[in-house]
């Protein structure tokens, strides 16, 4: 399989997060492939109303609430294998819609965040990727969309909203 511009970007991204290290937590990642996981937002981007960060062992927790209400949670992890975990939490009910459904919101969250700013251009590489895989995309089951490269798309519904949960990694 030959890898995209959507694999590129990714490991991009990865490679990116991993050249970043900060005092803090060096020894947690000493030996490991990658460093300790950096920041993707910030407070000071346009549309972020609210941003934390904070770094554990080997995992980092991010929380953006966006002016448009919309709150989003990743979690990164991993030492010689990055995971990213991307919980969306969309309002509405959502009980009788089916997995094409999650698939296209999914395309749609990553195109909205894509849209923050040129920096965010991976996030329409993923977008397109996941749409031209969407037929193959089963809830909760891990996808390799491009060599190498894996996605896992789920929700958790509750009466007023659904979590939307994303994942990105390295391996199935």
């Amino acid at each position: 399989m030959k890898f995209n511009t959507c694999a590129i970007g990714f490991f991009v991204i990865l490679l990116a997060l991993s050249a970043c290290r900060q005092s803090a937590s060096a020894d947690a990642f000493s030996g490991c492939a990658y460093t300790e996981p950096v920041p993707i937002f910030s407070e000071h981007i346009p549309g972020i109303e609210r941003h934390s960060f904070q770094l554990e062992a080997q995992e980092s927790t991010e929380q953006i609430k966006f002016e448009d209400g919309l709150n989003l949670s990743i979690r990164q992890s991993g030492c010689n294998h990055r995971k990213q975990e991307f919980e969306f939490q969309i309002p509405g009910a959502y009980t009788e819609k089916n997995a094409g459904f999650w698939v296209r919101q999914t395309v749609e969250q990553l195109e909205g965040l894509s849209a923050l700013g040129p920096e965010f251009v991976v996030f329409e590489h993923w977008s397109e990727a996941i749409a031209r895989a969407a037929k193959q995309i089963r809830l909760s089951e891990s996808t390799e969309i491009e060599e190498g490269f894996y996605v896992s798309v789920d929700r958790v519904l509750s009466s007023n909203h659904a979590t939307l949960m994303l994942t990105f990694s390295d391996q199935p």
